[in-house]
This record gives C-alpha cells, structure tokens and sequence, in this order.
C-alpha cells in the first residue's frame, strides 16, 4: 500500500522516517501508523479470522508458526512481528 514519509526534519525523527504504511490483511484495509520509540506493540492490536473448515485454520496456523511465530492458548498465535493472531473455524 502507500507509504507516508515525513516531509522534514521533526523533534523525534529525520525527513524521510515513515509515518504510515496502508497494507490490507485478508481484504481488510489497515493503517500502520509509527508512534516512535517510546511506543511499543502490545496485544491491544490483533486479528480474528473465522475460517470455513479445519484445514485452512491449520493451513493459517502453520504459515504463522512456522515462519517465525509462536502458539498461544485459545486459538491464539503470534506472528514472528508479535503480533497476535486468532484463527478459529466459523462453527466455533
């Protein structure tokens, strides 16, 4: 998606630090938005995707985990960034 870089120099960063990233996840458009160091990523941020049958919640699962992520309890996962992922079938 588009890339928004700061036009100058400012207090807490340099002209040309990125300031926000637009990418869509699963068809869902999303803004990353950079609150600098002193922010960190916590679990207030995730993502719940409802799939149709077992086999793609394994599928999404194991392409999370094994590129770098970790289990969690519940149908939780969390992705090599740290961010927390829920994939859990729609009859649940």
């Amino acid at each position: 998606g588009t890339i928004l870089r700061a036009p100058g120099d400012y207090p807490a960063g340099k002209q040309g630090d990125v300031l926000t990233v637009e990418f869509t996840v699963m068809g869902i458009p999303c803004l990353g938005l950079n609150g600098g160091s002193g922010v960190k990523h916590n679990e207030a941020f995730s993502f719940q995707v409802a799939t149709d049958d077992q086999a793609e919640t394994d599928r999404l699962w194991n392409a999370i985990v094994e590129n770098g992520g970790q289990e969690n309890v519940c149908g939780w996962c969390q992705d090599k960034w740290g961010l927390s992922w829920q994939i859990t079938p729609r009859v649940l």
